[in-house]
């Protein structure tokens, strides 16, 4: 697997089981998933510097293990490569956000 868009849908899925669990306030260390999903997103972004929504979906995994500042970073290279995706990715942070404050 060598390209960018293998590594973005692989990273979207553990991203995705990792969010199952999340919302399901389910233990850590069922949450390997979520590490698994930045390793891919980070490899797409190194093969493909312009993909906007890898930036986006590894947010969204930054923001859910609790950091904020890389999260909200990705989020904007992610806004900045593609406008399109504002709306989306700011409805996202807000959810996560809600979500590790009901955790507390």
């Amino acid at each position: 697997m060598r390209d960018a868009e293998s590594f973005f849908q692989r990273g979207l899925v553990w991203s995705v089981m990792e969010e199952h669990y999340f919302k399901r306030k389910m233990e850590p260390e069922r949450r390997v998933q979520l590490d698994r999903s930045i390793v891919d997103l980070t490899k797409a972004i190194e093969i493909d510097p312009a993909h906007a929504k890898a930036y986006g979906a590894r947010g969204v995994a930054l923001l859910i293990q609790g950091r904020e500042a890389e999260g909200k970073r990705d989020f904007d290279l992610a806004i900045k490569l593609n406008s399109d995706l504002a709306e989306l990715l700011e409805s996202r942070m807000r959810e996560v956000i809600e979500q590790r404050s009901e955790k507390k």
